[in-house]
């Protein structure tokens, strides 16, 4: 989910300088995630080392994208395919 967020806001040519989050329709959410660990938790408890949920991605799930807590930049997001990332 976290390269998923980032790819999300590269097509919307934003820099992701804020938090981050997906929402499910279940009311699951992933935790938070920014590229920049030490910002983030210099406002409370957002951990250093930012890690996402583990939780199944399922093909045609609709989710939520929440961008930016404070100004709240939502999309919603349907999976359509899901590429693995070689590690």
């Amino acid at each position: 989910f976290k390269s998923l967020g980032f790819e999300i806001l590269s097509q919307y040519n934003i820099f992701p300088d804020h938090l981050f989050c997906f929402e499910f329709a279940d009311g699951d959410c992933t935790t938070v995630a920014s590229p920049f660990g030490l910002m983030a938790n210099s406002i409370g408890n957002v951990p250093i080392d930012i890690k996402i949920k583990d939780r199944p991605m399922i093909i045609g799930e609709v989710v939520k994208f929440v961008y930016d807590f404070g100004s709240e930049w939502v999309r919603n997001v349907k999976l359509i395919k899901i590429i693995r990332e070689e590690k």
